[in-house]
């Protein structure tokens, strides 16, 4: 039986849904900002991510795996069955999932992949669902149906094509508003990504493609730092931005329009970024959010590398620095937190640092969780989680609980470290890093001060750890 309090907390959801499509609606009124509803598609984006026939015939099957959680449909259409969690129904509604379709033979599990989206079609006729108007859910929605529209749109029948097509207008619009947001921090990004690549690949005026180019061109300022670590500090934002990137720049080579400027140096940055982060093995290291990585997919994205750039050893704003010698590599977190609207993934890491030599990770941060298991997924965004000092087992940053419109519980970082200070000493013997922050300051009284010395050939890395008093921040 729901409770009294949960259904207040389902009230202000939908309340606060309302308030913000409310701000959409009067700000399309006053400022005339609109999308134009495109006739036809004119290209269609190819996916970098491979796809996986098996997930596609699962599915087809009424099994359904997303997010670290299954799901049966039992003959109903996905969108009418309780979800096993948010993630699972974000993952749902952004239609990532259409890559595995497009990628097998099997005709008829091919048009079960246009039979959802008509299901889909149908559902946004008669009600909004609030997890399928996230921001970043319908940016990825726009960018899966556009990359995949040949499986969705080839000799579909009119009805189904107008649709189809009224839909991507409705949430183009939606997207202009949301790369307006600066609240939304990487969505914001998400957004302005999904919006310029159906400027691109369907047939609208011109002025909607300025616009939409003007608001990327935005985003990718102030939320890609100059030295390619994107605002979150998450390294999987990371890499996510360059796929989206790469593959929106191949929509405008094949329109034949020039992109706004700062695209390519952004995904320049971005490259320099996720090489300072990789491993000898090939694998990101394991800092503010990062998990797994798909070593294809980013082995993939690394192709496109033609930048000739040296593989940098500091992020100066992002906070991250590098040290090889040999066949060893040193990563460590020497920044400070991120935004608090752009923390949700964030970890309390400060000083923790990844070591590895040849192809063996000696030393690790836990990382983020597999999806599926929020649990442990903030477990293991505490410090101890991680290879740098907790005092009594504290976390150097504290954590608030935020709830999205769609009812998922989140928290973001708070009481992070004020002052991270990293200092570098590169000589023949080796390199020689000093680290500090102030985390511990306010309940505390102390400051962590760590020295980590890598010796010339890579074969020793010796550290000390220093707790020292300091005022506690309360006078």
């Amino acid at each position: 039986m729901t409770s009294g309090s949960t259904r207040l907390r389902n009230a202000a959801r939908r309340l606060g849904y309302r308030v913000v499509r409310l701000r959409f609606n009067v700000r399309r009124a006053l400022t005339g900002f609109r999308v134009s509803p495109a006739e036809r598609l004119l290209i269609a984006p190819q996916e970098l991510e491979p796809g996986d026939p098996s997930f596609a015939v699962a599915f087809y099957s009424g099994h359904i795996m997303l997010a670290g959680r299954s799901a049966q449909t039992r003959g109903q259409s996905p969108f009418e069955i309780a979800p096993p969690s948010h993630g699972w129904a974000r993952q749902l509604h952004g239609f990532s999932w259409l890559r595995h379709f497009r990628d097998t033979d099997n005709v008829v599990i091919r048009h079960h992949a246009r039979a959802i989206v008509g299901d889909w079609l149908k559902m946004r006729d008669l009600r909004s669902d609030p997890t399928a108007q996230l921001p970043p859910v319908a940016a990825r929605r726009v960018l899966s149906w556009l990359s995949n529209a040949t499986l969705l749109l080839s000799d579909a029948e009119h009805g189904y094509y107008h649709r189809f097509m009224r839909s991507l207008a409705r949430d183009a619009l939606w997207l202009e508003f949301c790369a307006r947001r600066r609240t939304l921090e990487m969505g914001r990004l998400t957004c302005a990504i999904a919006l310029a690549s159906y400027t691109l690949c369907a047939l609208t005026n011109e002025n909607d493609w300025k616009r939409a180019s003007a608001l990327l061109a935005a985003a990718l300022a102030e939320l890609i730092l100059p030295d390619g670590v994107p605002v979150s500090r998450n390294p999987e934002d990371a890499l996510a931005a360059a796929i989206d990137l790469l593959q929106l720049r191949t929509a405008y080579h094949a329109r034949g329009r020039t992109p706004p400027a700062g695209l390519q140096a952004a995904i320049d940055r971005l490259m320099g970024f996720l090489a300072l982060m990789r491993h000898p093995d090939g694998a990101l290291g394991l800092f503010n959010g990062m998990g797994a990585t798909s070593l294809v997919l980013l082995g993939a994205v690394l192709a496109f590398d033609d930048s000739g750039q040296a593989t940098p050893s500091v992020t100066s704003e992002g906070g991250y620095l590098r040290a090889t010698r040999s066949d060893a590599v040193l990563i460590a977190d020497t920044g400070a937190a991120p935004p608090a609207s752009a923390s949700e993934d964030a970890h309390a890491s400060a000083l923790s640092f990844e070591f590895s030599t040849e192809h063996d990770r000696l030393i690790v941060n836990c990382g983020s969780a597999p999806s599926g298991m929020d649990d442990m997924r903030e477990a293991l965004r505490e410090t101890p989680a991680h290879s740098t000092v907790a005092v009594d087992g504290a976390s150097s940053a504290r954590f608030q609980t935020v709830q999205a419109q769609d009812g998922a519980v989140r928290r973001r970082m708070l009481g992070a470290p004020a002052a991270v200070q990293a200092d570098r000493i590169a000589a023949e013997a080796g390199a020689t890093l000093t680290l500090r922050h102030d985390g511990y300051r306010r309940a505390y009284g102390l400051a962590h001060v760590r020295t980590l010395a890598l010796a010339a050939d890579g074969a020793c890395l010796e550290g000390d750890d220093l707790l020292e008093p300091v005022g506690t921040g309360k006078e």
